[in-house]
């Protein structure tokens, strides 16, 4: 229900209203993510996947270290 409360005055709908411009640049990143994962269409996009893959698979193997070390 809405309240009637003015922002700031300590009613229980004193929050700010939602950054609309940050969940609206989140959605077009997951987008455009989304289409990145998608079907390769050039040599570009065939070396942009490689290159994501190996940082993901160098922050896997740093996360794996950190843990193994904390561990022993």
């Amino acid at each position: 229900m809405c309240s009637t409360t003015q922002p700031g005055s300590g009613g229980t709908e004193s929050r700010p209203p939602r950054n609309r411009g940050t969940v609206r640049k989140i959605k077009d990143f997951c987008q455009a993510f989304s289409e990145f994962l998608g079907r390769p269409k050039t040599v570009f996009d065939l070396k942009d996947r490689g290159l994501f893959l190996l940082a993901l698979l160098l922050l896997f193997l740093a996360i794996e270290g950190l843990l193994w070390r904390a561990v022993r």
